[in-house]
């Protein structure tokens, strides 16, 4: 572990934070607890996120999944919006709202599926 990594961990458990028994699986640093009860890499600089087997892996995938796939499509839908704001051509403008409409039916459904939190 470099001293950098040291400082930072010295630095969060003044702030609070708390080692635990349990490194990191990426860098194998001492992982922490935060004050806000998240447990954090201090290597990795990233939150680390502890499963008790394969199938609460399996949904925590599955969640970080869908959650990326909602921050796609709303990237998608704001650059619609973007281009239907300043287009003036009609034939344009009716292919953006087609497209744009797909867009927010994916999202719908997206948005209606089952998350699976613990």
């Amino acid at each position: 572990m470099n001293n950098d990594v040291s400082k930072k961990m010295a630095e969060l458990m003044r702030a609070g934070a708390s080692m635990i028994s349990l490194s990191c699986p990426q860098c194998h640093a001492p992982l922490l607890k935060l004050k806000t009860g998240e447990i954090y890499c201090a290597g990795c600089e990233r939150r680390v996120v502890i499963v008790k087997d394969d199938k609460e892996e399996s949904l925590l995938l599955r969640n970080l999944l869908l959650d990326d796939l909602d921050v796609t499509i709303c990237k998608r839908i704001e650059n619609i919006q973007k281009r239907i704001q300043y287009e003036v051509d009609d034939n344009k403008l009716y292919e953006y709202v087609k497209e744009l409409l797909l867009w927010l039916e994916a999202l719908e459904k997206l948005r209606k599926m089952p998350r699976h939190i613990k």
